[in-house]
């Protein structure tokens, strides 16, 4: 159908990638008990930065990339040095004026998680490699069956991040122990220890 090839794999394997929590993960996650509004916000961003990322991968700039492979170390290193940004900003949150850092969070979570997305090159070369496994040789439209993929990929992305700010906000609601101010700890952590695999890996 619309010139995909194994159906049964594609999805598969699409949604073994999701389930790989990640910084945007991570990110999302720490929104959601503070602001479930403001963790949707960033989910918008984080798809929105998918679909860039999968229209560039679609018009070249893999070829790009593997021409100048400079270009993916610089991005690699960006991506890296940002969302560790993220996670000490996270650390050094004020524990008390909730208010006011929930304003500030609410402001920023579109823009941060597009920023997460936008600055890591892996999902550039993800759907760059990945999409074209499934495209048959016969397929009438390239583009109708790269966007097929794309569409299908998001929703499953999208169903996703709904699931992990649903049961985030849950622990949230039955679980008086967990504070905000923990939750920023822990979700900096996580942001610090992603930043650290991603320049572990820029540097190898």
């Amino acid at each position: 159908m619309n010139g995909v090839e194994n159906w049964v794999a594609f999805v598969t394997a699409a949604t073994l990638v999701i389930l790989s929590p990640g910084p945007a993960t991570v990110y999302v996650a720490g929104l959601a008990p503070r602001s479930t509004a403001t963790a949707l916000r960033a989910v918008a961003g984080i798809v929105l930065g998918d679909v860039v990322l999968m229209v560039a991968s679609a018009v070249g700039m893999a070829a790009v990339l593997a021409r100048w492979p400079t270009l993916l170390v610089v991005m690699k290193f960006a991506g890296a040095a940002y969302i560790g940004w993220l996670g000490i900003g996270l650390l050094r949150r004020p524990r008390d004026g909730a208010a006011a850092a929930g304003a500030s969070t609410a402001r920023g979570g579109f823009w941060k998680a597009l920023g997460i997305t936008l600055t890591n090159p892996k999902p550039l070369l993800f759907f760059a490699v990945f999409f074209p496994s499934f495209i048959s040789s016969s397929a009438p439209s390239w583009v109708l069956t790269w966007t097929t993929l794309a569409a299908l990929f998001e929703v499953f992305n999208l169903l996703y991040f709904l699931g992990v700010i649903g049961v985030v906000v849950m622990l949230r609601r039955s679980a008086a122990t967990w504070s905000v101010a923990q939750l920023d700890r822990f979700s900096g952590a996580g942001l610090l220890a992603c930043s650290a695999l991603l320049l572990a890996a820029a540097i190898r």
